[in-house]
């Protein structure tokens, strides 16, 4: 009777051998039993060249043989065995959903294929994390967040929404915070573009991109605990300053020019606001002739765009004379001095003869 571990042909045991169960097909016990093993094995011998404090492999139940280099639904999850029958886990290639791909299998005590599930983990390869130029967070192990989807394969380069909450994953499957550039203004089915190192954006990069300015988008930045979007006014600090950005409800998109509802001037999603200055006009990014609105705004110092007719001193005793636009036109007129009768006999005779035209 042969006990223990038998190769694939059931004639000799193989027991002598540095890794025995690597090279063989059975395994038939001790020699107190010597009947053939079916099912789960796990192997606590140490392995050449491998550092784990155990090994799980799986005998199948119909004739006993390993299970090896192929992927196999056992009690309805799902598991990847290697070349020698170890199974995988944590990041692991295989063929999931009929494509090869990197994606996750748990941890050691399970092993079993994720599917909807969160993984917070440092990237799988040096090449992962791309986007943020960051091989450094596989040799640093930095950790961050991937997501499966219901195959188990990880979500990649676009958006998903997860218990009514949109999240966006880059090309490599990382979870993205920030400031983000989506291929839409509108989230859903929308993919990763580009994300904005939050550390080194200014609001001239901002506005400076040539794109839609609407697919701007903000995803929270407290990435341990939830990094979803966010929309409505917030306070974002970049690295020039903080400033004040209000995003749309539902797609989140980057508000660009002027908002009817808040009467105010947004610039891929800035508030347009003067400040301590008191006043100051604005362009209007957003204007076209299509859509009716002005090209320039005289706005307050809390953002709030001025329309009524009158003269308006700044800190630095400027004033600025609105009025409103002629007959034919959307622009108000705008002008400003530092002459106050100047200013009241503007407002008098509803021209700006004489004033600087702004």
């Amino acid at each position: 009777m042969l006990f223990g571990y038998v190769e694939a042909n059931s004639y000799n045991i193989i027991n002598d051998d540095e890794d025995p169960i690597l090279n063989a097909t059975y395994y038939y016990g001790t020699n107190e039993d010597g009947s053939r093993h079916s099912g789960w094995l796990q192997y606590t011998d140490a392995l050449t060249d491998k550092d784990d404090d155990y090994y799980w492999f799986y005998f199948n139940t119909s004739n006993g043989k390993k299970v090896v280099d192929q992927m196999k639904s056992i009690n309805g999850k799902k598991y990847s065995f290697d070349k020698d029958g170890i199974m995988a886990y944590k990041w692991t290639t295989a063929t999931v959903g009929g494509v090869e791909t990197t994606t996750w299998f748990n941890k050691l005590d399970n092993g079993s294929l994720a599917k909807n599930q969160w993984i917070w983990n440092k990237p799988y390869s040096a090449n992962s994390y791309v986007e943020a130029g960051t091989a450094q967070d596989v040799e640093d192990e930095t950790e961050r967040w991937f997501r499966t989807d219901a195959s188990g394969q990880l979500v990649k380069g676009k958006t998903k929404k997860i218990n009514s909450k949109w999240y966006v994953f880059d090309g490599d499957g990382v979870m993205r915070t920030g400031l983000v550039r989506l291929s839409t203004p509108s989230v859903s089915g929308a993919t990763f573009a580009s994300a904005y190192d939050m550390d080194e954006v200014t609001k001239a990069d901002l506005q400076g991109y040539a794109g839609d300015a609407t697919t701007l988008h903000y995803f929270s930045e407290d990435e341990e605990k939830d990094g979803s979007m966010k929309t409505g006014t917030i306070k974002i600090e970049l690295a020039d300053d903080e400033y004040t950005f209000c995003f749309t409800k539902n797609t989140g998109a980057a508000k660009h020019g002027y908002d009817a509802s808040s009467k105010k001037v947004y610039n891929n999603g800035i508030l347009e606001k003067a400040g301590d200055d008191k006043y100051k006009v604005v362009a209007n990014p957003g204007a076209t002739a299509a859509n009716k609105q002005s090209d320039k705004y005289l706005v307050g110092s809390t953002g709030s765009v001025v329309t009524s007719v009158n003269k308006y001193k700044d800190a630095n005793d400027k004033y600025y004379v609105v009025l409103k636009p002629v007959s034919g036109s959307n622009d108000y007129q705008i002008g400003s001095t530092y002459d106050e009768d100047a200013a009241k006999k503007a407002v008098k005779d509803n021209s700006l003869a004489g004033l600087t035209i702004e």
